[in-house]
Parts: C-alpha cells; sequence; structure tokens
C-alpha cells in the first residue's frame, strides 16, 4: 500500500471520526433550544434517600412535605434536568453555569456531592447522615443526627458545626477540612493533607493520621 492510499485512509478516518462527533452532539442537543434565558422548574421528587449531585449546582436541602425539586438556571440545563434513582442531572451537554436546586423531601439520608457545588442542609431530624465529596464540593449541615460518616476527597469542606451529633465516622483526604461537634465518639482516618476539627472532646476518639493528615481538638485550647 503506498503512501498515498495511506493518507486517503487516514483522511477517511478523521471524517468518520468527525462525523460521529458530530452526530453525537446533534444528539445530546436535540431538544435545546439553545436559550438564554434563566427559567425555573419544578420536578417530583423520585422517593430515593440518596441524594447525588454531579454538574456544579448550588443545592438546598430541607426536610420535609411536598417532596419536589425546584431548580432554577439556564433554559438549556433546567429544562432537561432530570431525576432518576435520587441522581440529578441534565441530560444534555451541560452550559456550566451552575444552577440554583432546591430539594424537599421527607428522608433523604445519604448525600454525594461531587465538583464546584455547595450543599446547605437544613432542618436535618434522622438517626444517620451520610456525605460523600469530591473536587471542590462544600457541605454545611444544621439539625440533628445521632450518627454521621462523612467521606471526602479534594479539596472539599464540610462543615457540622450547626449539627447535633453523637458519633462521628470521618475519612478526610486530599487538601479538605471536616468540622464537628460529637458529643459520644470521633473515629477518624485524615490523610494527605487533610484536617479534622473538633468542636468539642467525645470521650471515645480513634484517629489514623497518614501523610501530613492531622485532628485538631479546638475544645482543648
Amino acid at each position: 500500500m503506498n503512501v498515498r492510499i495511506l493518507s486517503l485512509v487516514a483522511l477517511g478516518g478523521a471524517l468518520v471520526s468527525a462525523g460521529c462527533l458530530s452526530g453525537a452532539y446533534r444528539l445530546a442537543t436535540a431538544n435545546d433550544s439553545e436559550s438564554t434565558e434563566v427559567i425555573a422548574r419544578e420536578i417530583p421528587w423520585d422517593g430515593s434517600n440518596a441524594l447525588i449531585v454531579g454538574m456544579p449546582a448550588t443545592v438546598r436541602y430541607v426536610q420535609g412535605e411536598p417532596a419536589t425539586v425546584t431548580a432554577r438556571g439556564p433554559h438549556r440545563s433546567v429544562s432537561t434536568l432530570q431525576v432518576a434513582g435520587g441522581h440529578v442531572h441534565d441530560k444534555l451537554l451541560h452550559t456550566g453555569a451552575p444552577l440554583e436546586i432546591e430539594v424537599r423531601a421527607p428522608a433523604i439520608s445519604h448525600f454525594e456531592l461531587n465538583g464546584r457545588s455547595t450543599l446547605r442542609i437544613e432542618a436535618y431530624d434522622q438517626d444517620k447522615l451520610s456525605v460523600t465529596t469530591q473536587g471542590a464540593a462544600v457541605v454545611e449541615a444544621s439539625g440533628r443526627a445521632r450518627e454521621a460518616t462523612i467521606r471526602m476527597q479534594g479539596r472539599s469542606d464540610v462543615n457540622l458545626t450547626r449539627l447535633s451529633l453523637e458519633t462521628l465516622q470521618g475519612a478526610v483526604g486530599g487538601t479538605g477540612t471536616l468540622v464537628a461537634a460529637p458529643t459520644r465518639s470521633a473515629r477518624l482516618e485524615v490523610r494527605n493533607l487533610a484536617s479534622a476539627v473538633l468542636l468539642t472532646q467525645p470521650p471515645e476518639l480513634e484517629t489514623k493520621l497518614i501523610d501530613e493528615g492531622r485532628v485538631i481538638n479546638a475544645a482543648s485550647r
């Protein structure tokens, strides 16, 4: 096979690849009005006990009824927003503009947050709370929980100072910071350059420090 034929084959492959990408984009945006208008939309909550947000958003969770998701943002993202299995996501190519989302439901106890998102948990009143973060996520919680399990990676920050809490289990990595005030016990694994700050002195405390991870007992200062 000579050089000319090889060049034609390579060019044909590139055109096919470009055509596939173009077709995928057209398919992803088939229902996209391309409008930059800011709109609000209400979606029924699907009854899941987990809330998973994988796109840039400012999220507010309020424990209560009626169980709904209210989203505000660019038409392109809000109009195609979906809720399935607790996962709130935009089925199109995301605009990149953060959305404002309020979730009202009676029994969400597990939260997963990725990327550049912020979550405020308000009026929480359940036995267990589970939070998983990645990237530069920020979480604040207020209310009451008997037990909290926190898993953090990246540059995440989780603030539980306004959450009445008995038992804390935390695995904190990256450069994140976890702040909490458990009254009974805390079991913490802190690694990389992360920090865990305790505002109380729980009678039972177990810590495992890896790399330059640290636990700060602010109550003793």
